[in-house]
């Protein structure tokens, strides 16, 4: 407490210079019942007293490609200052790393790893940029990292990996809670996609050389009820250090469509639309206050031919329009507001050729302008993009996919890219528009 009593003096006192200031930006004279996106009482999405909807982007390496740059930044920096000239609400990324021994650069670089996010969000904030960070992206590396069962790892708060998602949410809630820049905070990365799965051997990478088993068991299965336990330690956790009410989400995608019976009885049973439903409950408990999905077309050709398609293996809906309802209406049913976490275009089942006869620019555009535009019909609260990234150049030999960075990215430089953050910026205004003047 003494630690952020200090920060916000010295805020106040550096106020001129938001980058040169420690990571609190909240003066101690008003100080805010709320500070980034937040739950109203029905469940809608706020931002500073008003309802809140806008477009953003995942930018999955902006803090950790300094794990592999010498803590150099000014890449993701420059890149920032870009997502700004495009009006780029929200940028969600990887607060960590991805394999286990990322680990390190956050428990043995503290300091650093530190100083290199007080950056990020400082620029983010300068900008009017909102960040939502990821926290533990990739769920198996961690357990891994402390060489504990992944299942087992989860079922108590008091193995090492628990200890340590309690500890590390703690450090980063704190140090952030009244920075503006942050919006509001993430479990992880589709951790339900490999919940409860029969086949849960063929999703586990090899155990780390460093290991002290031999093989993996029946305690690396991690169940729906295994990760709902984590992310409820970490909500809690949030919400004892954020006293704003920034949203909390599991960072996930849809529900698989068997996800009941693979909870309930082990097998690839087809979920009901009340089975469904009841999952969406169950993996978004409190203190959880917002509900996380990934959401894409069908990959490659499917997509392209048909940019109103969208898959749906329940029948609910039958286009891209229908699922931002039936989404929507799920926030109202819970009293939590939705945001689609991932979105965009990918080219999933696309061969070479299609990529240089079918596949035309107009037409990948035209499906990521088709979600876009269901999106502000839908009035769905946040909606990101994936993947901005500043590493992939122009490809004349591709001139419709990335060559180097995070998978299926894009950025500025080229038409892809830049055609992206132009609906994005045209979304963002078409939302001011249909809510101007609105209470």
């Amino acid at each position: 407490m003494i630690k952020r009593i200090l920060s916000a003096v010295l805020t106040a006192v550096c106020a001129l210079s938001v980058c040169a200031c420690t990571p609190s930006e909240t003066s101690l004279k008003e100080k805010p019942e709320y500070i980034g996106l937040y739950a109203s009482e029905d469940g809608t999405l706020m931002k500073d007293g008003k309802p809140f909807y806008g477009f953003g982007v995942n930018y999955y390496s902006m803090l950790n490609c300094a794990f592999s740059q010498k803590w150099d930044v000014s890449n993701s920096l420059a890149a920032l200052e870009q997502l700004a000239a495009y009006d780029v609400k929200v940028v969600r990324f990887n607060i960590a790393g991805f394999a286990y021994s990322d680990w390190d650069y956050v428990t043995k670089k503290e300091e650093l790893y530190f100083k290199t996010l007080d950056s990020l969000v400082n620029k983010a904030n300068s900008l009017g940029i909102g960040l939502l960070p990821s926290f533990f992206w990739n769920q198996v590396s961690l357990s891994d990292y402390f060489d504990e069962p992944a299942g087992l790892a989860l079922r108590s708060r008091e193995t090492e990996t628990m200890k340590f998602i309690a500890s590390f949410t703690e450090k980063v809630t704190s140090r952030y809670a009244e920075n503006p820049g942050i919006y509001g905070w993430e479990y992880g990365n589709e951790v339900g996609l490999s919940a409860s799965l029969p086949n849960w051997m063929d999703f586990m990478p090899q155990l780390p050389a460093s290991s002290k088993r031999k093989n993996r068991d029946m305690n690396d299965k991690v169940t729906y009820e295994d990760y709902v336990n984590a992310m409820k330690l970490f909500a809690e956790v949030v919400s004892e250090n954020d006293p704003y009410h920034r949203i909390i989400g599991s960072g996930d995608a849809e529900l698989r469509t068997s996800a009941y019976h693979l909870k309930n009885s082990n097998s690839w049973g087809a979920d009901s639309l009340k089975e469904h439903e009841e999952m969406i409950e169950f993996v978004n408990p409190a203190p959880l206050s917002a509900i996380s999905y990934h959401k894409y077309p069908e990959g490659g050709v499917s997509a392209a031919a048909n940019p109103s398609s969208v898959p749906d293996y329940l029948g609910i809906y039958d286009d891209w329009d229908g699922f931002m309802e039936y989404f929507v209406a799920q926030g109202k049913r819970l009293k939590k507001p939705v945001y689609l976490g991932e979105t965009g275009y990918v080219y999933s089942n696309a061969t070479a050729s299609d990529k240089e006869t079918v596949l035309t620019m107009d037409k990948i555009l035209g499906v990521v302008q088709t979600i876009a535009d269901a999106a502000v019909k839908a009035d769905l609260p946040l909606t990101l993009f994936w993947n901005y990234d500043d590493r992939p150049e122009y490809n004349p030999a591709q001139p419709n996919d990335k060559s180097s960075g995070t998978e299926w990215s894009w950025n500025e430089r080229w038409e892809k890219g830049k055609g992206i953050l132009e609906i994005i910026k045209k979304s963002n205004a078409a939302f001011e528009e249909k809510h101007a003047g609105a209470e």
